[in-house]
């Protein structure tokens, strides 16, 4: 049987489990969760080139390379500056 439970069923505050999600995944240098973004975006006001500039901001300040970060999380870091608004060329 599988069930399906939203976030306020199982947290009283959505805004707060949102938060302490990107608070944990900036940490230990996760992807962005675009399956989330609608949330993300809307509600906290933290966009993919925000968590991505936070997470830059505190490698460098950790004196950390470039090179400790997983390869998906630094190919998203290296492609989302390029990215145009779409209509636009």
């Amino acid at each position: 049987m599988i069930c399906f439970l939203s976030v306020k069923q199982v947290c009283k505050d959505q805004r707060q489990y949102y938060e302490s999600l990107l608070v944990y995944s900036r940490k230990h240098l996760m992807l962005y969760p675009y399956h989330l973004s609608d949330f993300m975006i809307r509600g906290l006001r933290v966009t993919p080139f925000a968590y991505y500039h936070g997470m830059m901001k505190d490698i460098m300040s950790q004196e950390k390379s470039y090179d400790s970060l997983p390869n998906f999380t630094a190919a998203d870091c290296k492609f989302l500056p390029n990215m145009k608004p779409s209509g636009l060329s």
